[in-house]
């Protein structure tokens, strides 16, 4: 933590930023969209690890046809065939 009072900041930014960040959410939450990246993210981007941890990679863990139909309010089956394979992924288009 002590390597961010190294880096170099553009104070003008500093205030503009302010108005838009929401403590309660811990993210900057703009008109149309919210800019969160994750901690991990930040400092791989930064190249400052804490405590040697790398950023989260995507370990295949889907959620389950039913699930996501539940959610849609959709019947499984019907949901299950607008599911398409693309380069190797499942996805809907």
């Amino acid at each position: 933590m002590l390597g961010l009072l190294e880096v170099e900041v553009q104070k003008f930014i500093i205030p503009t930023l302010v108005q838009y960040y929401d403590p309660r959410l811990r993210c900057f939450t703009f008109q149309d969209f919210q800019l969160v990246p994750p901690i991990e993210e930040c400092e791989h981007v930064v190249d400052m690890p804490l405590e040697g941890k790398v950023p989260y990679l995507y370990l295949e863990q889907y959620t389950s046809i039913s699930t996501l139909a539940g959610i849609m309010t959709m019947h499984p089956k019907e949901l299950e065939g607008r599911l398409v394979t693309r380069k190797g992924s499942k996805g809907f288009p």
